[in-house]
């Protein structure tokens, strides 16, 4: 994180910065205690959000496309498939229904 910071990489003063960082769907209270605790005690970044990519992406999907389905009614399924596996996140009512979401060990590697 240091070295990201640096002048030479992104050149930017984390006490001047907000810093967004994608957490996995089912990330332990610890692990997400830990990192608050490192951006703002050690890096020193004025604010923080974490959040799980489909999270994300149903938030750049309301933004994107208001008059889908959903948009309007906040339910849907959201499929994220990445190098190692996909998961299948349900939302209703703009929420993740986290028990219903479902992870297949099937990704881009494959």
């Amino acid at each position: 994180w240091q070295r990201m910071c640096h002048a030479d990489v992104l050149g930017i003063k984390p006490a001047e910065t907000s810093v967004l960082v994608t957490e996995p769907l089912f990330s332990p209270n610890e692990l997400k205690d830990n990192l608050d605790e490192f951006i703002f005690e050690e890096m020193g970044f004025q604010k923080f959000c974490s959040a799980p990519p489909p999270l994300l992406a149903f938030a750049d999907h309301k933004c994107w496309d208001p008059d889908s389905v959903l948009s309007r009614t906040g339910c849907g399924v959201i499929v994220d498939s990445g190098f190692s596996f996909t998961h299948i996140v349900p939302f209703y009512e703009g929420k993740i229904l986290y028990k219903a979401c479902r992870r297949i060990d099937l990704g881009g590697k494959a």
